[in-house]
């Protein structure tokens, strides 16, 4: 089924080769869960972030909101939201900055204190000062977030996993190995409970854990988690996607 989308773009709609493998399909379900609803433009949008194709991505949320423009504070959020993330990836980290504050500045305004809504963009601006070495910023944005997440969210949801990574990541950057360790297994328990095996999240923890014992010493682990991770990503991802 093809047909003319917003703008520029054609709506294309493709259909599984084979609806007899069950790790295919079980993947495939997880991956249109995290492109999540909206406009088709919207959801082509989050298709290329999770491709690593920061610049089309960009290029689709802005055609969205220009097609739509939309007013709401809501939605004022996530195109700041989004443009934060894309500029983040891309290594522009005063512009991601930016855009990640106006989009705080926006839910503080219209939302409580502490709600839900509030644990992503801590975690985003967390994940900006990571970036840019502000290592003490980074855990106190992470911590707010995870504070936030314990109250609202069940213990295996997935940001919870997302935020132990973030924190385990930050502890590793300044040599609290041991520490680290603890938020990356937490991590790891929640994803082996809410993943497929050959999820690329998967490999991404086994990458970071792999980490934490070369760092220790432990080169053994570290080899085996290596491997685990580099297995997932052969099988999930493009040759020339950035995690490989």
């Amino acid at each position: 089924d093809v047909r003319r989308n917003e703008g520029q773009y054609w709506n294309i709609i493709l259909s599984l080769t084979s609806d007899t493998d069950p790790e295919l399909m079980k993947l495939t379900d997880h991956l249109r869960q995290e492109i999540g609803g909206g406009s088709h433009l919207q959801q082509l949008g989050n298709l290329m972030l999770k491709m690593g194709k920061f610049d089309r991505a960009k290029d689709m949320f802005s055609t969205e909101r220009n097609i739509t423009n939309e007013g709401t504070w809501f939605e004022q959020i996530r195109f700041n939201h989004q443009l934060g993330y894309i500029f983040r990836e891309n290594g522009e980290f005063v512009k991601a900055l930016s855009y990640y504050e106006k989009a705080l500045d926006i839910q503080k305004a219209n939302l409580p204190k502490n709600h839900p809504s509030l644990a992503p963009i801590y975690n985003n601006i967390a994940s900006v000062c990571y970036s840019i070495g502000d290592f003490s910023r980074a855990l106190s944005f992470y911590k707010t977030a995870l504070d936030i997440e314990l109250k609202s969210l069940p213990s295996d949801h997935r940001n919870l996993s997302n935020t132990y990574n973030n924190l385990g990541s930050v502890h590793c950057s300044i040599g609290d190995y041991s520490i680290a360790l603890q938020f990356f297994t937490k991590t790891l328990g929640i994803r082996q409970k809410t993943l497929p095996d050959n999820h690329p999240d998967m490999a991404s923890i086994y990458n970071n854990i792999g980490s934490v014992y070369n760092s220790l010493g432990e080169y053994t682990k570290a080899l085996a988690h290596y491997q685990k991770a580099i297995d997932i990503q052969e099988k999930t991802l493009l040759s020339t996607h950035i995690d490989l």
